[in-house]
């Protein structure tokens, strides 16, 4: 994703009521459930034009890029939202570029009553004070997520997607005490056209998740430069001795898990290379990606312990804060954003 220089914003309320034409609006109103949970999505065709930027409702106001931001980035955003009870409103500030100029428009839903909105899910964030992307979507037992990575630039390193799959372990008769969550995290690197998937698992019991798993997966990558595009291949652990013996760092005197080394190699000189490190911290759950220089020698590669990049996610820890346990019985357990009691 590129960066945009944005002009000064001007605001163009517009309401949208029932005699609308669906057809004209850049976004969708979606009711995943009649009483409780809906979602505003950017429609198809505008996703590579508009990114929703802020949701107001009486006294929240949550906003992504704050008006001061000289930049912005695009999002396709799914902004989940909790109601009180049906038939409320909220209104969603949907950014959209058209020539390398940025306007704005207001969407608002055609009920009423805004004065029964109860929370907003999926977009508390812990640090407002720089451009942050947030997708979320709660789908029965499946939880999908999408966020931008950045540095403390602002700049975009990967678009990543966590999805937690809930299943229940059970063994003939004995009772459902605990299930297995497993994370599919995929990123991107834009400048090098590369992406890759972390299958990570957790163990849920009472609420509480495991240290991370990573041995169902694999814990080294290489992406190799061949042919005008790179490759990613599972890497030769031979190579990587002292690498596959590292399974976490202390950044700010913070012990962060590693779930992957993606070795990137220099294009002009493949004895050089740049490691991308995805880390969890299991305290905050909180994802993150270091990168780190690397040089091959006397057939193994050496990993410097400087960090050159640092790219931080948003908090993600409405993923793993709450989880409901059926005590026994097919009913099967269901990993919540947050408690929704």
């Amino acid at each position: 994703m590129t960066e945009e220089k944005l002009e000064k914003i001007a605001k163009k309320p517009l309401l949208l009521d029932l005699n609308s034409k669906m057809k004209d609006r850049a976004i969708d109103v979606v009711k995943q459930n009649m009483k409780h949970t809906v979602l505003y999505r950017i429609k198809d065709k505008y996703r590579e034009t508009h990114y929703i930027n802020q949701l107001l409702c009486g006294d929240i106001d949550i906003i992504i890029n704050l008006p001061e931001e000289e930049e912005g980035y695009p999002n396709d955003s799914i902004i989940y939202v909790h109601f009180q009870e049906r038939d409320t409103r909220a209104k969603v500030v949907v950014y959209y570029r058209k020539k390398m100029k940025v306007y704005l428009e207001d969407y608002i839903s055609a009920a009423e009553d805004i004065n029964k909105f109860m929370q907003v899910r999926g977009a508390k964030l812990p640090n407002l004070f720089r451009p942050i992307h947030i997708d979320t979507v709660l789908l029965q037992e499946h939880v999908m997520v999408k966020m931008m990575m950045q540095n403390a630039a602002g700049v975009s390193l990967v678009t990543p997607a966590h999805s937690a799959k809930v299943s229940v372990t059970k063994r003939g008769e004995e009772k459902n005490d605990g299930f297995f969550v497993t994370w599919k995290f995929e990123y991107t690197i834009p400048s090098d056209k590369i992406s890759d998937v972390v299958y990570v698992d957790f163990k849920v019991d009472k609420g509480n998740f495991s240290l991370p798993d990573v041995s169902s997966d694999i814990f080294i990558k290489k992406a190799i430069y061949e042919e005008g595009q790179y490759r990613v291949d599972a890497a030769d652990e031979d190579e990587f001795e002292y690498t596959l013996r590292t399974r976490y760092l202390v950044i700010d005197d913070e012990r962060q898990h590693i779930l992957r080394n993606l070795f990137v190699l220099d294009k002009e000189n493949p004895t050089l290379a740049k490691d991308y490190l995805i880390l969890y911290n299991n305290v905050t759950s909180e994802m993150s990606c270091a990168v780190v220089n690397a040089a091959f020698a006397d057939g193994s590669w050496i990993v410097g312990n400087y960090i050159v990049e640092r790219f931080d996610l948003p908090s993600t820890n409405f993923i793993s804060a709450q989880a409901v346990i059926p005590i026994k019985g097919d009913s099967r357990p269901v990993v919540y954003p947050e408690n929704m009691s």
